[in-house]
């Protein structure tokens, strides 16, 4: 995540919202829900998540 940090002036994710703990992780590092969304592919619900370094 460090070396990730420091290539970039903002990193975007997206995270399954039934993967709780990944999703707790990204909190842990910074990261802020931008919105929830249903991905197209799968149907099944997802945060899209930034963080603005």
């Amino acid at each position: 995540m460090a070396h990730a940090k420091e290539q970039c002036l903002e990193l975007t994710l997206n995270v399954y919202k039934d993967n709780e703990a990944t999703y707790k992780f990204y909190l842990s590092q910074g990261f802020e829900v931008d919105n929830e969304h249903i991905f197209e592919h799968t149907g099944c619900a997802e945060y899209a998540m930034s963080i603005h370094i």
